[in-house]
């Protein structure tokens, strides 16, 4: 008993050196249990199937490690290669302080198909067959000659998996997989359908209508005295999009989302027009190329009211007064969202050489030659952190800026 003795010198040194013996039969016995438990240890030498590998042996704990963990796994799980593998599998035997190892190889056979599973899966993928285009709900067979299909669809929205077909507003092409099996053989067979479009029914375009109509009383009704010419433009264009929007929704669901979508944007825009009023303002609108240009930039509570607010934007240059940061940014563009840059370069919300200090911007020497409408736009949170948080938006009068 090799490691008895190994185990029992050890102890003796242990002793000699004046240390505190360990007790030699409890070595003794636990070197004999581990040892009976390696002798005892089996494994199959080949294997197709799992390998079923103990982790524990008459109270001796076994932990595995494998060679190749692609062919069997730490855990015993086999996975047949297309060639005959060698792997082998290392046993860590332990108890108490006795630890020893045990190995196995084992060879894993090659996998070889059947080769009357894969004609019988050629023959029904050359066989199977569904329409390149379709109006109706579509049979997808989930067996064909004792060969079991399966299908995935690339749009669940047009064509689900079961086959049902949801018409859209435009024709919409839809890849559907099929994977065919039959024993170890398997393969897969893609299909283009075309789901052709749905005619808009009557009852869809006169929900349209309605909404559009819902939409235009929701802006007549609001208190728009003392808007801008800035906010009406603004406001126009937020209506104009949603019922631009709502005249191509595909369905009564979209049209709602829609609807609600705009009706928040105008909240957005309203809110911040009766509760706040941002202006700008310069000394000198005409100025010469090269030279700087200074705006004053101020924005007002004017409800009355103390709101919690939070400013979300890129920049946030401090106004006093608000005590915290806040972003004006720069409009580069115009509403309508077609550029207009009054810069030569630089970015949109931080041109080259601006500033913000004591309420005033100072504009980068890069602006272009001509009449530019310069505005700005205040974005906030107000009610920040309350069940009635809204998000604000809050658009500045115009200056003519000449640069000559």
């Amino acid at each position: 008993m090799k490691i008895i003795s190994k185990a029992m010198a050890i102890v003796a040194v242990f002793c000699l050196m004046g240390i505190s013996c360990i007790d030699e039969a409890v070595i003794d016995a636990n070197a004999a249990k581990v040892a009976a438990a390696k002798e005892a240890l089996s494994i199959p030498a080949e294997t197709e199937i799992d390998l079923d590998l103990p982790l524990d042996l008459d109270g001796v704990a076994i932990s595995w490690a494998s060679s190749d963990e692609e062919v069997i796994s730490n855990t015993g799980i086999v996975t047949r290669q297309p060639y005959e593998t060698q792997v082998t599998l290392t046993a860590t035997l332990s108890f108490g302080k006795i630890v020893d190892t045990k190995e196995f190889p084992v060879i894993v056979p090659d996998f070889i198909m059947n080769i009357d599973d894969a004609i019988k899966v050629a023959l029904a993928k050359e066989a199977l067959f569904i329409p390149a285009e379709t109006e109706n709900d579509l049979d997808l067979s989930a067996d064909l000659n004792s060969v079991t299909i399966s299908w995935s669809s690339s749009n669940e929205d047009v064509i689900s998996s079961a086959g049902v077909v949801t018409r859209q507003l435009h024709d919409t092409d839809v890849t559907l997989t099929a994977t065919l099996s039959f024993g170890d053989a398997v393969d897969t067979k893609e299909f283009t359908v075309r789901v052709l479009a749905a005619e808009e029914t009557e009852d869809l375009a006169e929900y349209k209508e309605d909404a559009k109509t819902n939409l235009t009383a929701y802006v007549e009704a609001l208190e728009s005295d003392g808007y801008s010419n800035e906010v009406w433009t603004v406001l126009e264009r937020i209506v104009n999009l949603g019922k631009e929007n709502i005249d191509i929704a595909e369905n009564k669901q979209v049209v709602d989302s829609i609807l609600k979508m705009t009706k928040d944007n105008i909240d957005t825009l309203d809110k911040g027009h009766r509760y706040f009023v941002l202006t700008i303002s310069a000394e000198e609108t005409t100025i010469q190329q090269g030279e700087k240009f200074k705006v004053n930039v101020e924005l007002k509570n004017k409800s009355g009211e103390d709101y919690e607010v939070f400013f979300d934007y890129l920049f946030f240059p401090y106004i006093p007064g608000w005590h915290i940061y806040h972003d004006y940014g720069l409009s580069s563009y115009d509403i309508f969202g077609k550029s207009k840059s009054i810069l030569e370069a630089g970015s949109i919300l931080q041109p080259p050489g601006t500033s913000f200090q004591n309420n005033e911007w100072e504009l980068g020497s890069a602006l272009k030659l001509g009449n530019h409408e310069l505005k700005f736009r205040a974005e906030f949170y107000f009610n920040w952190g309350q069940e009635d948080q809204q998000r604000i938006e809050v658009w500045s009068n115009t200056i003519i800026l000449t640069v000559q």
